[in-house]
């Protein structure tokens, strides 16, 4: 594959594609300074936003499906973009590992294939998010040795941790910045476990 005439890898189509994808992504980042973006999924219902952030596997995609079983839209599944405090939608289809249980519940008509023998599940219009705004979202970042419960972390913990789940992307930007120590301030910042993350979108009525 080329990009500006200079080879920029040699992969099979599905890999190329996702390839792609991200040095698409990259670019448009890179050339709008009112936009920034991070490693993190997101969903919304009823005006109320969750971002799931983390490293690759970290069960962001599988997190984001189930929120959708639960009546939640798709804003994102890997890359959250950020147009001052709103969540820019960049919802494309969900890829999980072929052997994942959620893939058991899904219409074979919804799937295909991804990359890295992933199989992709389709997010449909009607599934999927529209502009949100960041300043009242809530941001789990995602740790599979975490115990218990959702911890929320300290401002200065949850900035750490965040602004370091935007390297992928070779920019951080004033905008994310901002936004991330509003929310980590705001004692929005939670880590958990992907079970207690999943707990949070739908807490017990009292």
């Amino acid at each position: 594959m080329c990009i500006d005439g200079a080879a920029f890898a040699r992969a099979p189509l599905t890999e190329a594609m996702h390839l792609l994808d991200w040095e698409m992504v990259r670019r448009a980042v890179k050339q709008d300074s009112s936009c920034a973006a991070f490693h993190a999924g997101w969903v919304v219902r009823d005006g109320r936003a969750f971002l799931f952030a983390g490293e690759g596997a970290s069960g962001k995609s599988g997190l984001c499906l189930k929120a959708m079983m639960r009546g939640f839209r798709c804003g994102a599944e890997d890359v959250t973009f950020l147009a001052g405090n709103r969540l820019v939608p960049f919802a494309r289809a969900i890829q999980l590992r072929r052997d994942d249980p959620l893939l058991d519940g899904i219409h074979s008509a919804r799937l295909f294939e991804g990359c890295d023998g992933r199989v992709c599940v389709e997010v449909r219009p009607e599934e999927a998010a529209v502009e949100t705004s960041a300043a009242t979202s809530t941001v789990v970042v995602l740790d599979p040795t975490a115990d218990g419960p959702a911890r929320t972390l300290s401002p200065l913990e949850g900035l750490q941790r965040l602004l370091g789940l935007c390297h992928r992307l070779d920019r951080t930007g004033q905008t994310l910045f901002d936004t991330i120590a509003s929310l980590a301030a705001a004692g929005r910042v939670l880590v958990a476990s992907p079970a207690a993350a999943l707990a949070l979108l739908d807490p017990p009525e009292v």
